[in-house]
Parts: structure tokens; sequence; C-alpha cells
């Protein structure tokens, strides 16, 4: 389950194939008040960058056919600077808004084609907060602002240019390097809203409106987000082991009473109360039952109610039934489909609506499974019980913390094993007209919050998953977080100071550093 979305700053140049071929060129993003003008940049001061370091030379300079070092190019707005790579020297256009409240950059040969091609970024200045932003992401607040970058959505160049096509592809690799150099200058600057659900909300009021696109886990995460500020001590472990990942996160036990909220955090809380209680009476799925009861559901959506139960029955010595009893018919769920299960939930079973703008519910039981590998499984009835298909892990709210189901599919925990075992969300969908819940191998799962490792060394990380990208340091430490995964090669580290970025891994060794996993980091663990 994605609890928060990661956003990639650079759009991939197989993504930007594949809008090419869908889309054709329009208008972008950031683009509408910006003044018709070119603001000149000039070259800057030596940037202090270490030509020693391989990895890590290409993200502050260039270098030009001669062989000399050039200069990286500083711009400033207002209280932001920031600068763009030396290779960019007049192949770009800025346009500041009209407003005063930000800058979109350009694709020069884009521009001059026709005003407004060419976008590849804006930088805009909110005076609240803004935790909806199509195609883009915050990189700083303050008390009373927001800093936002926004990024195309649709193919900003002529595409069929192939100088100009292959130019701002050129181009697109460096917005990394470009987003790592911006600074806001002032007091009270955060520079991690990434780290938030909801950056601001201890210093600027909510409004009902800005809660509106939050599913329930956002919702309850970002009220115990407030808490987690003040460094609460949460007694359930997975909100503990959530916001231990943060750099800001510190747990001080005892040591926490409600008078340390302001009376905006306490109105914060009680309004995101309000959209949690709003949010839960619209989506009542999933429905926890009592195994051994009769209930009544209308399983078919034909208006009329089912009688249904479920129990689990010990036969013989080791096998344990699942029961499903409909309108006075039984199914025995032993082999049903070739699923046998190990442990059945003898406790519960669950009414859920996988596809709310379907008729009809979906009955799920759950397993504990083999080596402690749980799955749930699930069936509709039209009739006659039919298998749709199983998801592992447990998706109810109910039993883990957050809540897996979303329109159309679910979202379970799978195990993977890059380096150690660990626990990953990965998504399932419901494919209505076969009836089938259908895996999903999206190529990026984030790992369920788990357990903290030290970092021995000094370590090389990449900003993409892509072993040309950008590399920074991630210093070696006693805290540092797996956040996600490929599930074959590449891994997301986070140290608790802030720093992130993606490992290249072969055979159990990291390839940055050429030695095996284990003597990079500690507490790595492997689960049969």
């Amino acid at each position: 389950m994605r609890v928060k979305k990661r956003k990639m700053w650079v759009m991939p140049v197989y993504l930007l194939i594949l809008c090419m071929i869908l889309a054709g060129c329009g208008q972008t993003d950031g683009q509408n008040d910006s003044v018709n003008r070119d603001v000149k940049a000039e070259n800057g001061s030596e940037n202090g960058s270490d030509p020693g370091s391989d990895l890590t030379s290409d993200v502050t300079s260039d270098v030009d056919d001669s062989g000399n070092n050039e200069e990286n190019i500083p711009y400033e707005y207002k209280e932001i600077s920031l600068t763009f790579p030396a290779a960019w020297k007049d192949r770009y256009v800025i346009k500041e808004f009209e407003n005063g409240a930000g800058f979109s950059v350009y694709q020069k040969a884009s521009y001059e084609e026709e005003e407004g091609w060419g976008f590849l970024f804006s930088l805009g200045i909110e005076d609240e907060p803004a935790y909806d932003i199509p195609g883009g992401e915050a990189i700083a607040y303050t008390e009373n602002s927001m800093y936002c970058l926004s990024y195309p959505t649709d193919v900003p160049y002529d595409y069929e240019n192939r100088e100009i096509a292959s130019d701002y592809a050129d181009m697109a690799l460096s917005l990394d390097i470009i987003k790592d150099s911006i600074q806001i200058a002032g007091e009270g600057v955060h520079d991690n809203p990434e780290e938030y659900v909801m950056p601001m909300s201890e210093c600027y009021p909510l409004r009902e409106d800005m809660l509106l696109n939050f599913d329930d886990n956002h919702l309850m995460l970002a009220r115990n987000e407030i808490y987690a500020r003040h460094g609460y001590h949460f007694k359930n472990d997975f909100l503990t082991r959530y916001f231990d990942r943060y750099s800001w996160y510190e747990d001080r036990g005892d040591d926490f009473h409600e008078d340390q909220l302001s009376q905006i955090e306490k109105d914060n809380i009680n309004l995101i109360k309000e959209m949690e209680e709003k949010y839960a009476a619209k989506h009542p799925y999933p429905m926890e039952e009592a195994a051994g009861m009769t209930i009544y559901a209308d399983l078919d959506g034909d208006g009329t109610k089912e009688q249904l139960s479920y129990e689990v029955r010990q036969v013989g010595e080791y096998e344990e039934h699942g029961i499903l009893t409909i309108e006075g018919k039984t199914y025995d769920l032993w082999g049903y489909e070739n699923i046998y299960m190990e442990s059945p939930d003898r406790e519960h079973f669950y009414l859920t609506d996988i596809s709310p703008y379907f008729d009809g519910l979906e009955i799920a039981v759950t397993e504990e499974g083999p080596s402690d590998d749980p799955a749930t499984h699930f069936y509709i009835y039209e009739g006659e019980l039919a298998y749709i298909g199983s998801v592992s892990g447990y998706p109810m709210k109910q039993k883990e913390n957050l809540n897996g189901f979303h329109d159309g599919g679910i979202t379970g925990i799978e195990r993977q094993s890059l380096i150690e075992t660990y626990e990953c969300y990965a998504s399932w969908w419901y494919d209505y007209e076969n009836r089938e819940l259908v895996y999903q191998d999206v190529g990026y799962f984030e790992i369920v919050p788990g357990r903290v490792h030290g970092l021995l060394t000094d370590l090389p990380v990449y900003t993409q998953m892509n072993e040309d990208s950008p590399a920074k340091i991630l210093k070696a430490q006693d805290q540092v977080f797996f956040m996600a995964t490929d599930g074959k090669e590449w891994l997301l580290v986070r140290g608790k100071d802030g720093t992130e970025g993606y490992i290249y891994i072969t055979d159990g060794v990291i390839d940055v550093v050429n030695k095996p996993a284990d003597e990079v980091f500690t507490g790595l663990m492997f689960y049969d």
C-alpha cells in the first residue's frame, strides 16, 4: 500500500517515448501567468565540487569539449536560489509569473518555435498548504508559504523534430541536480515536506476542502503526525516504525502533554477526525463479521439480502476447514479451487466491496498460512459460490493498520528478499469482466515500515534506479531504513538524517562499494 506517494522528479525517457505515442503536443502546467520576457542568467563562481569523485563530480560541474571545467549557472528569485548545469548555457528560458509567486523554465529551442512549448519545470510559492499538486511536489515550507515544483503533464516539445526532442530529453536528465541545488533563504524553512503527509499542519489552519482527496489511511497518519512532531510515544508499533523513518521524529517516551499542542494543532486534529468519520460513513467496507453468527447481506446486488454464516471445523488431526453457508447451502472451502488453508481465522470473516461501481459484495476469508505467510481469499455469490482470487497478507484495516481497499483494487503485503527478507505493499486489480483478481507487477514496491539497520560505511546512493543518474553520499550512521525496492536489484535506502537514494545489488553485493551487504549494513535478517 502506497501510504505516501513518491514522486519522481525526472521524467524517464521511456515515459517521454510513451507520451509521444499516446499524446499530441499541448500546453503544460505553470505557463499561463508567465511574463513574456527572458531573464538573463550569468555564470557563477567556483562550485567547490570534488573532482576526485567519479560518482559525484557530475552533480556540480560539466566539462566542455576542450576539457576545461565550466562553472554552473546561478539563478536567484526573491528568497530562492538554484544553479543550472553549465551545459544548459543558451539552452533555456525563464519566465517569471505575473503574480510574483514563482517562475517557469523552458527549453529554449521549443519555446522559440511556439511560446509555452518546452516546459521543464516551474517553482511556485503558495501562501497556503498545497496537498494535491498535479504532476508536482512540495519541496519546502515555512509558517506562511509552501514552495512547490510542478512538472510536465503532457509532451511539452516538438517531438517530431529529433534534434529538439533529443535536446529536451538530455536537459530533463539534469533536473534532479537542479532540484538538489535549490535553497530557500530565511528563518524557519523546512526543506523536508516529503517526510510529512500534511506539511504545515502544525502552523496553518486546515480547511475541509484541503482534505477531500485524502483517504482514511492518509487522514489517520496525518492526525498522528501532529502528535509525532512533539515526540509522542505511540503504543501502536506500526506508527512508531512509520514515523521513526523520518529525520524530524524523536520518541520522547512519556514526556508529552496535551498542552504542548497549539490551538491550531488541536483544531486541525478535530477537523481530521471529522473527515475520518465522513470517509468511514461513505466507505463502510471491509466489514468484519463474527464467525459462527448468521448475518444478512445483499451479496449479488439484486436488492435482496442473502443469509450467510462462516465457521471453521476441525477435520481429522491436522485439517481445519472453513465452511460457508449461504441460503442454506454449505460450501466446504478446503480444496475449493485448489486452495488449502492453513490455520484459517476462527474468529472472523469479512464482507468487502472491491468495485463499488458494480453490484454485489465479496466474501473474504483469511488464513495465517505456512511459515507465517498470511493470505486472504475472495469469493462472490451469484446463486453459486465462485472463487475470484487471493491476496497475500491481510488488506483489512481491522487486522492490519491500514485499509488495503481502493476503488477497483486491493493492496496486500508480500515478502521480497534482496539483501534480507522484508514485507512490501503489493497490488491486485479486480478484472470484473473475468471475475478474477490480477496481480500488478509495477516494478516498484514500498516496503512496510520495519527493522532499523546500521550503516557501517559512507555509501554513495543514486537519485534514481539508474547507475547513470547522479549520486550523493549517505553517511555512515546508526539508523537507516529500507524504503522501497524493485524486487530484483534496486533498494531505496533512507538515513535518519533524511538523506536517501538507491543502491544496486548483485548477488548480495552492494555494487558501488563492492562489498557484501552484511559488511555494509547491520541487522540483516532472512526468514524461511
